[in-house]
């Protein structure tokens, strides 16, 4: 997984994959909760994500995380979670 600044205050979350033998172990949940916190350290208010609404497990995740869609065209989504108040960090 990944953290890219866009532009002041917006980063871009990039490539979170857990290896299917880690699956299950709340890998996912620990890489974002750490992701979330660095980016709020670093003074990131907002934060997106590019994913396809068919990898169901991961936008099932990312609205955990708060995350909301705000764009899609077919099988791709972007996803966008606005404030660090929207779901667990």
């Amino acid at each position: 997984m990944a953290f890219r600044w866009k532009a002041q205050g917006l980063g871009e979350l990039k490539r979170l994959f857990v290896r299917p033998e880690y699956r299950g172990q709340s890998v996912a949940q620990a890489l974002m909760a750490q992701l979330l916190s660095f980016a709020q350290s670093q003074g990131c208010s907002r934060l997106y994500l590019d994913t396809r609404i068919s990898l169901e497990p991961a936008v099932a995740l990312y609205r955990r995380f708060g995350f909301q869609i705000t764009y899609q065209e077919g099988l791709y989504i972007q996803m966008e979670r606005n404030a660090f108040n929207a779901g667990p960090v």
